[in-house]
């Protein structure tokens, strides 16, 4: 995926990031063609193993047989196994190889890779809505290796600055029944002192003392103590 490979091109290791540099240089090429020469030799090899057991074999069901085993087990099962969990540096390791193959098979796959960026159009890699964007770093917080998951707190953040666009002030304030506020002649002695720690808020609205609505400043909590 590109979007993946730009995230690891640009934050991942050193090793990553060279790997990753790797393939999106080669993608820059042409993601269809790519693909449309991976895919033609994927279709020759299969359909050239047969003709060889054929020979080699005498013909018959042992060579059906044996080229369903090879494709099976080392043309399919073992290369993705491998590439599960070492895909990107054997991509970064196989791209010369492919580009030489790109070339090769360029009078077939290069027309028909044009053809699909033309019908298809060209792919950018899996761009992820909001929704989505919220689910994986929600799964961040279980996944991971650990000491790179996210905490609860941090989830809560990131997901809180996706729905800004979508909230409103009204739906988010502290009605003004429930705002602590203190007159502007309130006597800091010790019974207000414990009374504004135990609020636990870090800046009290100060309003005028003939009307309650009428505020005047702020008081910074922290002043009180330094």
């Amino acid at each position: 995926d590109e979007i993946y490979l730009q995230v690891i091109a640009h934050s991942g290791e050193e090793s990553e990031k060279k790997y990753a540099a790797a393939v999106l240089k080669l993608l820059k090429r042409g993601k269809h063609w790519v693909l449309v020469t991976l895919l033609l030799s994927n279709v020759i090899t299969n359909e050239t193993l047969p003709i060889v057991l054929d020979r080699s074999l005498g013909g018959g069901w042992p060579a059906v047989v044996g080229s369903t085993v090879l494709i099976v087990i080392f043309g399919e099962v073992v290369p993705q196994s491998i590439c599960v969990r070492y895909g990107l540096p054997i991509g970064a390791w196989m791209a010369p190889f492919v580009l030489v193959l790109m070339y090769v098979m360029s009078p077939v796959a290069w027309p028909v890779a044009k053809l699909l960026d033309r019908l298809l159009g060209e792919d950018h890699g899996t761009v992820y809505k909001k929704a989505g964007l919220k689910t994986l770093v929600t799964l961040h917080k279980s996944l991971g290796a650990a000491g790179e998951q996210l905490n609860s707190d941090e989830v809560t953040i990131i997901s809180a600055c996706l729905d800004l666009k979508e909230k409103s002030v009204g739906s988010i304030m502290t009605p003004m029944e429930d705002v602590f506020t203190m007159s502007a002649d309130t006597v800091l002695d010790e019974d207000m002192m414990d009374l504004i720690l135990s609020q636990g808020y870090s800046r009290i609205p100060i309003h005028a003392t003939d009307n309650e609505r009428n505020f005047v400043g702020m008081l910074l909590v922290k002043m009180l103590i330094t």
